[in-house]
């Protein structure tokens, strides 16, 4: 698991972003989306972004407090597939992190993505 903390555009070196060392691993990307203001319009240049330099994509990941329309808005306009969602939780644990691994993989699986 590598992340990347910022965006897909952010500069890691003098010359390269974090898509370039994407493209350099060869690794699949999953784009995590939290809502705030300026969120939809983030996450859509991020999605073509992606499309532009045929990155590995594997889906979207929501985060925090739900958004529907925010969501909605995003998933129409890019078709984009979802893994799934991680809410905001008091705590976190085995238990609680197994359950959204069971979640996700249930999800991977189905959508064969």
């Amino acid at each position: 698991v590598v992340e990347g903390a910022g965006g897909l555009l952010v500069p890691i070196n003098q010359n390269e972003t974090y898509i370039d060392l994407i493209k350099t691993m060869d690794i699949p990307l999953v784009l995590v989306i939290r809502h705030y203001l300026g969120s939809i319009n983030h996450s859509l240049l991020s999605l073509e972004a992606i499309k532009r330099h045929k990155i590995k994509f594997k889906g979207i990941v929501f985060n925090g407090q739900d958004n529907w329309d925010n969501e909605n808005i995003i998933l129409k306009m890019s078709g984009a597939p979802v893994i799934g969602k991680v809410n905001e939780e008091k705590t976190w644990s085995p238990r609680v992190i197994k359950n959204y691994a069971n979640k996700f993989k249930e999800n991977l699986l189905e959508w064969k993505i």
